[in-house]
């Protein structure tokens, strides 16, 4: 399990922590590259960071 803020690529927020940002697209199909697995599900929920601002999260739950 992981879990990703969405976006549209890399940087750095308010308090200059920095995230990837993938789309869930982009996200898609690096987990599908990334190995054999037997079973990959993604979830896009809302909610918020350290910042209280509404965001994104991609959850990936992947099987080897």
């Amino acid at each position: 399990m992981a879990s990703f803020k969405a976006g549209d690529g890399p940087g750095r927020h308010q308090f200059g922590r920095y995230y990837n940002y993938p789309s869930p697209e982009t996200l898609e199909t690096a987990c599908v590259a990334s190995a054999s697995w037997t079973s990959i599900a993604m979830t896009v929920e809302p909610g918020s960071g350290y910042d209280n601002l509404p965001t994104t999260w991609l959850w990936v739950h992947a099987r080897k």
